[in-house]
C-alpha cells in the first residue's frame, strides 16, 4: 500500500476540505463542518488570512461514524487514494499552469 493509501484509508480520513483542491475529493473523505476564523497565527503563517476552524462536536461525531462504520470508510478513503494518485501526479496537475504561464510569455514578447 503506498503512503496516499495509507494515509487516506486510515489515518487521515476526515477534514474541512475547504478552500483547496481536497473540495472536490470531499466525496472521499469525511468532512468535517467549519467556521471561518480569523485565529492570529503566528510565524510563517502571521497575516495569513482566514483559517477553517473544524466544529469539535462535529468531529467527535465524525470519529464515532468512521469507528461504527470502520470498512464502509476505509473502502471509500482508499477509492479516493486511488483516484488522487493516478489523477493528481505532478505531470497532471502543472500541466495547466505551465500552459497558462506559456501565454502570458507570449502576449508579454508580442508586446515587447
Amino acid at each position: 500500500m503506498s503512503e496516499v493509501e495509507w494515509n487516506d484509508a486510515g489515518s487521515h480520513v476526515a477534514g474541512t476540505g475547504c478552500a483547496t483542491a481536497c473540495e472536490e475529493y470531499a466525496e472521499f473523505s469525511v468532512p468535517l463542518d467549519y467556521k471561518w476564523s480569523k485565529t492570529n497565527m503566528s510565524g510563517i503563517y502571521s497575516n495569513s488570512g482566514e483559517w477553517a476552524e473544524p466544529s469539535f462536536d462535529d468531529l467527535c461525531d465524525k470519529m464515532l461514524y468512521v469507528v461504527k462504520n470502520y470498512d464502509d470508510v476505509s473502502n471509500k478513503t482508499l477509492e479516493g487514494a486511488k483516484y488522487i494518485n493516478e489523477n493528481m501526479t505532478w505531470d497532471k496537475v502543472t500541466k495547466d499552469y505551465i500552459n497558462r504561464l506559456c501565454q502570458i510569455l507570449n502576449m508579454l514578447n508580442q508586446k515587447a
